[in-house]
């Protein structure tokens, strides 16, 4: 998707554009914070889009404290998927990296969600394209389209309607 870090240490000069867009303070903090949420608010506020009720942009799970925009978790995709309502364009995916820990530490812009086929795809930053539909890399080296199993997301949340 157009970023590759060099070294794979969240080298690349975009990432402080990311964390510049967030706070004058993490772009010059060093070393350079993980960049997933941080290139999700980047994302947004390059379109235009004012995200709310999210305190700190630069944590993936502070996306999804607002319970009344999850849109879907891994208990609704066990209940009655004709009633369920589905996932939009733009909304973001959080992830758990380890089981628990209680804690999404990872964060992603959904591009759709195929229920027959069994995966979702997203772009997502400080992750890796390689074995992206069965397994989500903490220590990504870049920005890529990815598929993903429905099993690997923890919960899915609108932030871009008030």
């Amino acid at each position: 998707m157009g970023l590759r870090e060099p070294k794979g240490r969240n080298d690349h000069p975009r990432i402080l554009d990311y964390h510049r867009s967030v706070s004058s303070w993490l772009y010059k903090h060093r070393p350079v914070a993980p960049y997933c949420a941080s290139f999700v608010y980047y994302v947004y506020k390059s379109a235009g889009v004012k995200v709310t009720k999210v305190p700190n942009p630069a944590r993936a799970r502070e996306w999804f404290l607002v319970s009344s925009r999850t849109v879907m978790t891994q208990q609704t995709l066990r209940g009655n998927r004709r009633m369920m309502a589905m996932p939009q364009k733009g909304d973001v995916v959080g992830y758990y990296f380890q089981k628990g820990l209680n804690a999404i530490s990872h964060i992603e812009i959904l591009e759709r969600v195929d229920l027959e086929e069994g995966y979702l795809y997203a772009i997502g930053a400080n992750t890796s394209g390689s074995q992206a539909y069965n397994t989500v890399n903490r220590d990504g080296d870049g920005v890529y389209y990815v598929r993903r199993s429905i099993k690997s997301f923890y919960k899915i949340a609108n932030v871009l309607s008030p």
